[in-house]
């Protein structure tokens, strides 16, 4: 299977039922970036404009919000990746999805 492109989605696709849709119904694989939540925190951290859209005030609030969004990434997800490495990624849609 060669794919051609990659369409990254915000975070927040996953709470609205007809963005899950799509995706569910694509035949395409769909990877979970899953990074602890620390790392995200310490990308967040610093950026003042990205934590007031999702009302990140603290390390608790970013924590309660990946409890939220949690159950529907595990639905909606072929397979998923905690590394952050894009390399790391690379292998894992190589390994799994590109015919040799």
């Amino acid at each position: 299977m060669l794919f051609r492109s990659v369409i990254a989605t915000g975070g927040g696709f996953v709470e609205r039922e007809a963005s899950r849709k799509i995706v569910v119904d694509s035949p395409w694989p769909k990877l979970w970036l899953d990074p602890p939540e620390r790392l995200l925190w310490e990308r967040l951290e610093k950026d003042q404009e990205r934590r007031k859209i999702g009302d990140l005030g603290d390390f608790a609030a970013l924590q309660a919000l990946c409890r939220k969004r949690r159950p529907f990434y595990e639905k909606i997800a072929t397979f998923r990746s905690e590394s952050q490495d894009i390399s790391d990624c690379l292998a894992l849609i190589r390994n799994r999805f590109v015919s040799p």
